[in-house]
């Protein structure tokens, strides 16, 4: 398992803003992540609960500012990291990769580096030993990234898309491609491959 490096840092504007701006999401109880293999893009998906109490989720990236991407939400200060831009998790390739790779290989999500995460997250594929490249977006919205990936070196096809609102009663199938909450199998996010 990945370990995200979590710091002890002051964030301007905090996630708490970041979320009341761009999410439904009005109380938030914790986050899952996923760990960028070259260390540079952090990838989060925030979890609450919205104004009727559905449990709902809102996936974002964090890079260096200088490589901010064209849909950035925001920027940030970070009083560790320094300047950083915040992006809808759909639109980053980096984020989006790391997502689709534990996914296919059946990994956890990452554990924290100040203790476990609130919501540990696992993928069902059974490929453990599959190699990802380059992913190319060509549409998204802020819960589905549509485009092509290197899958061990063939360019396929991929929809990856972040469910809106989670539910217990929706859990994943054996031939299901997802990303499903540990302890129950509740999907967050179905993958598609094709050629």
């Amino acid at each position: 398992m990945a370990e995200a490096i979590i710091y002890d840092a002051t964030l301007n504007p905090t996630k708490d803003e970041v979320l009341s701006e761009h999410s439904p999401i009005v109380e938030p109880l914790g986050s899952y992540r996923a760990v960028d293999r070259d260390g540079e893009v952090g990838i989060e998906v925030l979890v609450g609960r919205d104004v009727n109490g559905a449990l709902r989720q809102f996936g974002v990236s964090y890079r260096d500012a200088g490589a901010k991407l064209d849909d950035e939400l925001t920027p940030m200060d970070h009083s560790v990291l320094g300047a950083r831009s915040v992006a809808p998790l759909t639109t980053d390739p980096v984020a989006v990769r790391e997502l689709i790779q534990t996914i296919l290989a059946g990994d956890e999500g990452a554990s924290f580096s100040n203790g476990e995460p609130i919501f540990a997250v696992r993928g069902t594929g059974q490929t453990r030993d599959v190699a990802l490249g380059a992913v190319e977006i060509e549409d998204h919205n802020e819960y589905t990234s549509i485009g092509s990936v290197a899958i061990d070196g063939d360019k396929q096809r991929y929809q990856l898309r972040i469910t809106r609102e989670i539910l217990s009663a929706q859990v994943a199938e054996p031939e299901d491609l997802a990303l499903v909450r540990a302890d129950d199998g509740a999907i967050l996010m179905r993958l598609e491959v094709w050629k």
